[in-house]
């Protein structure tokens, strides 16, 4: 619920275990275990197409200070409640 550009300023903070809430707007929340963090070049799409047999939420932002990169999260469905 945020309009900011900074919305994802620290996805680099998170690591390999770290736990992401998402909460849908029926009030069901889904938990995501961070299981890989790495960068792409911006034409890089590959780490959009969906994988077999698992759900996974994939983060991106810009590399900083140059905005050069991709910087991309991703994490398995763990829960949902």
């Amino acid at each position: 619920r945020t309009d900011s550009f900074l919305a994802f300023f620290d996805l680099n903070n998170l690591e390999v275990g770290d736990k992401i809430y998402i909460t849908d707007a029926n009030g069901t929340r889904y938990t995501y275990e961070v299981f890989k963090e790495f960068t792409v070049s911006p034409t890089d799409l590959s780490v959009t197409k969906a994988v077999p047999d698992r759900n996974i939420l994939t983060l991106q932002t810009c590399t900083l200070p140059d905005y050069s990169q991709r910087l991309i999260v991703q994490a398995d469905l763990v829960e949902t409640a």
